[in-house]
């Protein structure tokens, strides 16, 4: 967590909502999402079911284009 900074948790809560409800939303459609590289970390770790711990070693380039899929059971997976 940065100095006076959001906590992770908290962070992954509000970010994990957001996606939630954009699923609910616009349910069997494709959504581009354009976000910064902290929420696509947090992201690309869940789909690839990593500890909040290895967040920060999570790569994403400047301009990735990454594509996940959000299961009806909530679980995010990269797609290729």
């Amino acid at each position: 967590t940065p100095p006076a900074g959001e906590a992770v948790s908290a962070f992954a809560e509000r970010v994990l909502g957001a996606v939630a409800r954009l699923h609910q939303q616009h349910a069997g459609k494709r959504v581009l999402l354009v976000t910064h590289g902290g929420v696509m970390r947090l992201l690309l770790a869940r789909a690839r079911g990593l500890p909040k711990e290895q967040l920060l070693q999570v790569e994403v380039g400047h301009g990735a284009l990454v594509r996940l899929s959000l299961g009806e059971d909530g679980q995010l997976a990269e797609v290729h």
